[in-house]
């Protein structure tokens, strides 16, 4: 099912970053430096030099660097963006959209709130290079085009049953939930890491501590008091996880155990645990009743994204568009 929700994303990002929204351009010194016009607006190259940077950002957090051979290829895709956001704007201008002062307040505060404090966002602004005015437009724009998008083809689209009930016996795979245990734990640690001393204080205090446990001490209670972790504050508890997601030992443990089963020290490169399994679900395919409706967010956004595509390459052909990039 992970696979399915970032596919969903996939098509949502992809169809984000290919409408490029930017303020509008400073009339006072645009015409020098353009890098594009559409229909007579110009894209100047502080608004590409801002995409690059947002973009560069965006890579960064995926672990992915820019290639220095590659960078003119990728200013031209950026700048292709920002076309294909003016073409909807402009679009949205004919049509007579508008963003109310209340719709972007509404919407402003919203944004606001995902920061601390006011210094993080002032940090946050001056990082973009922009003024909360510059910002509010942005806001506004990508707002105004959002509602054309929703207006002109998210009504339009309609994915059959039958499409949907196809797309999951094709792809069952997707549709599978593997094998996951809920379990608690108490981590004691060994620092250093390897010096024989800590290891052997450390291994004797476990022990010491599955004694209490097999007289009938309660694991949570013993977990706040006594865990080294993170999850002390839980009572130990890690909640459901598959294979894969804890380290090879700690996982082999706690998958060989029984529900209610506490296993004996198991060595991790963290230090010593005593693992509590409270709960196991077995591998399943997931009954397509439980899934259609996101079937039909993922189809409907792929249907989206070929519906506001094609606009867009027909309106470039109706548009008059100058590309000045060197």
């Amino acid at each position: 099912m992970n696979n399915l929700i970032k596919w969903t994303l996939i098509c949502c990002a992809c169809m984000m970053a290919s409408v490029g929204i930017m303020p509008a351009a400073d009339a006072s010194n645009a015409s020098e430096t353009a890098v594009a016009t559409v229909n007579g607006t110009p894209i100047t190259r502080e608004m590409l030099d801002r995409s690059m940077d947002q973009r560069r950002a965006r890579l960064a957090a995926q672990g992915q660097r820019v290639d220095p051979t590659q960078l003119a290829a990728l200013e031209k895709q950026v700048l292709e963006e920002l076309i294909n956001g003016e073409i909807l704007y402009q679009e949205s201008v004919k049509r007579n959209i508008t963003i109310s002062d209340a719709e972007l307040n509404e919407q402003w505060i919203q944004f606001k709130s995902r920061f601390p404090d006011q210094a993080t966002f002032d940090r946050e602004l001056k990082q973009r290079g922009l003024s909360e005015s510059a910002l509010k437009e942005q806001m506004r724009r990508s707002m105004q085009v959002k509602e054309l998008v929703t207006s002109a083809f998210v009504a339009k689209i309609s994915i059959p049953d039958a499409e949907i009930r196809t797309f999951y016996d094709q792809n069952k795979q997707l549709f599978r939930e593997p094998e996951t245990v809920k379990a608690s734990h108490i981590l004691i640690k060994v620092a250093p890491p390897d010096d024989e001393t800590a290891d052997a204080k450390a291994f004797k205090k476990i022990q010491t501590l599955k004694k209490k446990l097999d007289a009938g001490e309660d694991f949570a209670t013993l977990a706040k008091a006594e865990s080294e972790g993170p999850s002390s504050v839980q009572g130990g508890s890690l909640g459901f996880f598959r294979r894969g997601q804890m380290v090879k030992p700690f996982e082999d443990k706690a998958f060989s155990l029984k529900v209610g089963e506490i296993s004996d020290p198991v060595k991790t490169r963290f230090g010593y645990h005593l693992i509590l399994v409270e709960d196991r679900k077995p591998a399943r395919a997931i009954p397509f009743e439980e899934t259609k409706d996101r079937i039909r967010q993922v189809l409907t956004q792929q249907q989206l994204q070929k519906e506001v595509f094609s606009y867009i390459e027909s309106e470039k052909k109706a548009s008059k568009i100058e590309r000045l990039l060197k």
